[in-house]
């Protein structure tokens, strides 16, 4: 009798004992979160997560973050539009959902959070780029393909503000 009710009380837990392990796209985030795109290892780590999955966008998202900190010229800012237009169109290929929710939900705000913001950033590097080397209409492109996402919270991109400097500064 005592072992037949170990064995239920066994059979009961054990869903609540498996952890689940994290994904291979989960670890490569976990890891992209402290690192400074300035520095040497944000290039090492962009290769790597290339390497390990090209159809991710946080290898490219780093490569271009580090190409547009250290561009000082034209040649510069256009090496760094090619991985950050990837990074760009792979988030939203994959994440346009999570891209595209608004809610009053702390819980499900923090949960799309992390791709809002690196959605974010990968628009205002790209913008910012295309500014530098004299596109202003792909700039405007791609503050407008972040207006249509309609999300909660934009990080770094100020895209009225942007847009209205753009409109300013070029007199289209």
């Amino acid at each position: 009798m005592k072992q037949l009710l170990i064995a239920v009380l066994f059979l009961l837990l054990l869903p609540f004992a498996v952890v689940a392990q994290p994904t291979l796209r989960e670890k490569m985030l976990q890891e992209k979160q402290g690192i400074d795109l300035e520095s040497q290892k944000a290039w090492e780590k962009a290769k790597e997560f290339i390497r390990i999955d090209s159809n991710f966008y946080a290898g490219h998202m780093l490569e271009g973050g580090f190409l547009y900190y250290r561009a000082s010229d034209l040649n510069g800012f256009a090496r760094a539009i090619k991985p950050l237009e990837k990074a760009m169109a792979k988030i939203e290929r994959d994440y346009i959902w999570p891209l595209k929710t608004r809610t009053s939900d702390l819980f499900e705000f923090f949960k799309v959070y992390q791709y809002q913001q690196d959605y974010c950033f990968i628009a205002y590097f790209l913008e910012q780029a295309y500014q530098n080397i004299e596109q202003p209409d792909k700039a405007m492109a791609v503050l407008r393909r972040v207006r249509e996402k309609n999300m909660q919270m934009e990080f770094a991109v100020e895209t009225f503000n942007t847009m209205a400097w753009l409109y300013h500064r070029n007199r289209v």
